[in-house]
């Protein structure tokens, strides 16, 4: 059966985690920035977190990291065509965390952005394929139970 394209709404952003370790920071040295990604679900009221962190490291000392997470709310109708036909669990598409995921990557680049213009330490987000790290979940991706 073919999915009709997902209703959605975002419904907020907030920030899990923002730490800095200005003594491990080296200016014009070379770093190196772990990314994660992970999603979760409030089934009783139909959304979806996407939570992402960036551990940015100069000799493998981290000197900042940075987590958010943000919210979304999947439509009613869109909800129910997931849904298995005996209700024991919904199945989010690839595409749907693929997008959730770009956009919680895109927040995370501004709020990085803000949080940085008054301070020593500077880092930014490379460009992330977030296809690939969906991708790379779905190989072991369990049914969410409804």
């Amino acid at each position: 059966m073919k999915l009709s394209p997902a209703s959605f709404k975002w419904i907020g952003a907030g920030q899990e985690e923002f730490a800095v370790f200005p003594e491990h920071y080296r200016a014009g040295e070379a770093g190196r920035v772990s990314l994660r990604l992970a999603f979760g679900y409030d089934l009783s009221k139909r959304i979806v977190f996407t939570k992402v962190t960036a551990d940015f490291f100069n000799n493998d000392n981290l000197f900042l990291r940075c987590a958010l997470t943000c919210r979304f709310e999947i439509g009613e109708d869109s909800w129910k065509d997931r849904e298995s036909p005996d209700g024991s669990y919904i199945d989010i598409e690839q595409d749907l965390h693929v997008h959730f995921g770009a956009f919680t990557f895109g927040t995370l680049r501004g709020y990085l952005f803000a949080r940085q213009q008054q301070s020593v330490v500077s880092a930014f987000l490379p460009p992330v394929n977030v296809i690939q790290m969906v991708s790379e979940m779905e190989e072991t991706k369990p049914e969410v139970p409804a």
